[in-house]
């Protein structure tokens, strides 16, 4: 008898626990926020893969890069492409759905936003119609979108593109491993140079470039190749200024993060199952291991899975770095406490599933995007250490890159497709819906080409040179008009007031040293 009361008592507990448990997991998926959120705009390439886009940091400017060699400007409007999205909206809620059996129909109909397809020979923009299953030609600035420029910049693919300190300049790199710098508004090239010319060995000469990463402060840019080597030239002239080599033992460079907070020639760079930290004008520096112990690469511990990219959370304060791994997670990394030595904690993200890219959301949340092979993007919490919000960019496709435009939309992109998401708060639709019936209309002269020094020639699509100039001048003098005592749009021109005060802070970067820390 005492046993079957104990027994009873026993099963009592762990059916308790196990409710426990349950509730505890419950909990924890609901914390996870399946978003709401749609895209403003959606840009397709159903003929070429997309390799990478870039957001301007002030203008409402997205630049693409093709596996073609192709480089595409094209230039949209927020508040009408919202507005737009808001209308098509209502329309859906509106209108009742005759065959609500048919699940595709339904499904189709939850696009509301707007779809263009690019065609990156031309230039033009298709507007896709989901509900008809069929593309029509429309006047797209009419939508909110136009083509700025288009050329064909290198011969084989665009490998990466990346934005000087103020947007003025693009840098792109391709598999011809050619640099090339040209002007942000008219896609004119300035400058460009064979790297292969820099080094001596056919291996190096024949090395692909996989990174691009240009200081905010200092006229300087670093290259990253696939033998783990990084390069660094000068941003004015392109020329060669050091060779950092074999930092990950020979693995190619996966990502390169500026480390300005501790000094302005200060980057960390991620290969393979490690993170190094080094400083561009050492010479001849190697990798601190157990047989160099005086190496000025301080290399982190094995990580045993593949360090694919990384952030920080706060690039102001620099406190604290997230890294995105090939097995689903993303791993804490705290500067401060042991030198980036080795991680400090791990988020879940999606098991199985590779954390291919990874950005800020700069809105002093707490907070990174980041960008899964499972065709997710994930909103993390890095305070809490958990998954806050998801969105879908695609069923198919992996997320390979993300980007914020200037008032703060992320941005997510694959091979097929490029989405630039609405903003999460009721304030800012409010705000984006107030100048909703702003005139985007251009001149309708005729198209003119531009010499670029280049194998190709660029194509300013719609406007003059001059005429583009005035336009954005004049668009972005209105903006910082509007924003004024709005708490809201203040937050919008955070990435360009981050950008003037680094510019202001030169002067302190003059030996190389910001803050005395860790020394």
């Amino acid at each position: 008898m005492a046993n079957a009361v104990v027994n009873e008592r026993t099963f009592e507990i762990l059916q308790g626990t196990y409710v426990l448990a349950t509730m505890a997991k419950s909990k924890k998926t609901a914390d996870i926020i399946d978003s709401t959120n749609s895209p403003i705009l959606e840009l397709l390439s159903s003929k070429i893969p997309i390799f990478q886009s870039i957001l301007h940091p002030g203008l409402p400017i997205i630049i693409t890069g093709f596996g073609t060699g192709h480089i595409i400007c094209h230039r949209y409007d927020p508040s009408k492409l919202q507005s737009r999205l808001n209308r098509k909206r209502k329309l859906d809620i509106a209108t009742p759905d005759k065959d609500a059996k048919n699940g595709s129909k339904m499904k189709n109909r939850a696009c509301t936003w707007t779809r263009l397809d690019m065609d990156v020979e031309n230039g033009t923009l298709r507007l896709v119609d989901i509900e008809e299953q069929q593309q029509s030609i429309q006047e797209t600035k009419d939508l909110g979108v136009e083509t700025l420029w288009k050329t064909k910049r290198h011969r084989g693919s665009v490998r990466a593109i990346c934005f000087d300190a103020n947007g003025d300049n693009i840098f792109s790199i391709g598999s011809d491993n050619i640099l090339k710098k040209a002007n942000t508004i008219t896609g004119k090239v300035v400058k460009k140079v064979n790297l292969g010319s820099f080094f001596e060995s056919e291996k190096k000469k024949n090395d692909k470039f996989t990174k691009l990463c240009i200081s905010q402060t200092h006229p300087f840019i670093l290259l990253g190749d696939e033998s783990g080597d990084i390069h660094v030239l000068n941003a004015e002239n392109l020329a060669l200024s050091n060779s950092i080599r074999s930092i990950h033992f020979g693995d190619s460079i996966n990502d390169i993060i500026h480390f300005d907070k501790r000094s302005a020639y200060k980057f960390i760079s991620l290969g393979q199952t490690t993170l190094a930290y080094f400083d561009v004008r050492d010479k001849d520096a190697k990798p601190n291991t157990a047989e160099n112990e005086d190496g000025k690469i301080l290399v982190s511990d094995d990580q045993e899975d593949e360090v694919l990219c990384g952030c920080f959370v706060d690039p102001e304060v620099a406190d604290t770095l997230l890294c995105g791994m090939g097995e689903g997670i993303v791993t804490v990394w705290k500067p401060n406490k042991n030198d980036l030595e080795d991680q400090m904690s791990r988020i879940k993200i999606s098991k199985d599933e590779s954390v291919d890219c990874i950005i800020p959301t700069l809105q002093d949340d707490n907070c990174v995007w980041c960008g899964c092979s499972n065709g997710n993007i994930y909103k993390v919490n890095a305070k809490l250490g958990k998954v806050v919000e998801v969105r879908n960019h695609n069923d198919f496709d992996e997320v390979n890159f993300m980007d914020l435009d200037s008032e703060y939309r992320v941005v997510s992109g694959g091979l097929e497709n490029i989405k630039i998401w609405e903003l999460s708060s009721d304030e800012d639709h409010k705000s984006l819906e107030s100048d909703g019936d702003d005139d985007f209309s251009r001149s309708d002269e005729s198209n003119s080409d531009i010499s670029s020094s280049d194998e190709g020639e660029v194509t300013l699509v719609g406007l003059s040179k001059e005429q583009l100039l005035d336009e954005l001048d004049k668009d972005l003098n209105h903006e910082e008009e509007h924003t004024g005592g709005e708490e809201s749009n203040q937050k919008s021109s955070k990435k360009r007031k981050l950008m003037k005060d680094k510019n202001k802070k030169k002067d302190l970067y003059e030996h190389g040293i910001k803050k005395f820390d860790d020394i």
